[in-house]
């Protein structure tokens, strides 16, 4: 039972899932230009429910200490099932061009039921028993070159869609129409470079575009409704670097860093909203680490690793009029293999026992509810020790 719900909308819930699949794959290989295919069709049947009953809280001052459970919210059986036929297909027109392509077909489907005969709420609607289908063609193609024998290159377009689950369709809550939820469409394009040195340095640098269709986003108004619906089209881009290098011959760096920007490009909530042109919420502007590893031979193929942990500032709300600053944190590990069955653990997290949130939002002060900054507080100074033995 996650804290924050108990002042939002107390309840607990209970689910339950099985599911059977058959993946099936065939490869052939062919002497000319080094081709291979590969067809098959992944399959899924997945049959689960939801059962979700409202609760009273009780408090002694600001301190939950108790609960009694009341009426039903949801009581529904959903079935999924879905056979996706694909083909794969990579050759090489050249010794240093490798050339990919595919297709995959979806289709996918929920069957559902629901198991109440009470009326739904204003907070908690339920849609009748129906059944839900989705089908969508994705293709893929993308490049290899080898620039030299220490460089490569590489371009990569793919498209995909993701369909909404089940929870969004049809645990509606205030919202009208979950069912009608389109599903995502993802076109994806990325750029880069790959390479070593002589010296064991390796790096690599990418450059990605991406566009998603009708997100699924989740619209909060000023009084806390939630409201789960599809946003036009929203904007991921930036830009991904890596480098790993041995500083010496017991030391080594591991770096990574990347620089994004997440953009509603078509957003309009309702008449009187448009997010459109904002930044996306709880979207770090960038984020990096650095992790330098000490490995002597005295510690038996074990080491000890100081890692720099860096988040960068996000926007707390779709309005984009207030931020969470980042935060930087310091952790440090040691691993020792006493033996080939017996080692030592142990790490200590947050090393400077810095305060820092994992989570933060804001909402702005509504009709039934005051001006609301909330973080979710991360871990103080945490230390792990642990021993393994296997046999």
């Amino acid at each position: 039972l996650p804290n924050w719900s108990l002042s939002y909308d107390p309840n607990t819930y209970k689910t339950e899932n099985q599911s059977a699949g058959m993946m099936l794959k065939y490869r052939q290989d062919f002497v000319p230009m080094r081709t291979r295919l590969i067809i098959g069709t992944d399959v899924d049947y997945s049959p689960g429910s939801m059962d979700q009953t409202k609760i009273d809280v009780i408090k002694e001052g600001n301190v939950f200490t108790s609960y009694s459970k009341a009426e039903k919210l949801y009581d529904y059986d959903v079935t999924f099932s879905s056979i996706s036929p694909y083909a794969h297909i990579e050759t090489s027109p050249t010794d240093k061009l490798r050339v990919n392509a595919g297709l995959r077909f979806d289709h996918m489907r929920y069957d559902y039921k629901d198991n109440l005969n009470t009326p739904d709420t204003a907070d908690h609607q339920r849609p009748e028993d129906t059944g839900v289908e989705y089908q969508h063609l994705s293709p893929k193609l993308g490049m290899t070159y080898a620039i030299n024998q220490h460089l490569n290159s590489f371009a990569s377009y793919r498209h995909a869609f993701r369909v909404p689950s089940q929870s969004q369709l049809f645990r509606q809550g205030k919202s009208a129409n979950t069912v009608k939820l389109d599903p995502v469409k993802v076109d994806n394009y990325e750029i880069g470079l790959r390479g070593n040195t002589d010296g064991n340095v390796n790096y690599e640098i990418s450059v990605y575009y991406m566009v998603k269709e009708d997100d699924i986003l989740t619209y909060t108004d000023a009084d806390n409704n939630k409201e789960t619906m599809n946003a036009g089209k929203t904007l991921h881009q930036g830009i991904e670097t890596g480098l790993t290098a041995p500083l010496h011959t017991d030391i080594d760096l591991a770096l990574s860093y990347a620089y994004t920007e997440f953009t509603y490009e078509d957003w309009q909530p309702n008449a009187e909203t448009d997010y459109s042109g904002n930044q996306i919420v709880a979207a770090p502007r960038d984020m990096g680490n650095v992790a330098v590893a000490y490995h002597p031979s005295q510690l038996n193929g074990g080491k000890v690793e100081l890692e720099f942990v860096h988040l960068g500032q996000y926007w707390m709300d779709q309005k984009n009029t207030q931020t969470y600053r980042g935060h930087q944190l310091l952790n440090i590990r040691f691993n020792y293999p006493v033996n080939p069955e017996f080692k030592l653990s142990a790490r200590i997290l947050n090393l400077e026992n810095k305060t820092y949130a994992t989570n933060a939002s804001y909402k702005e002060a509504g009709q039934y509810s005051g001006e609301k900054f909330e973080y979710a507080p991360g871990m103080p100074r945490t230390a792990y020790v642990s021993a393994s033995y296997s046999f």
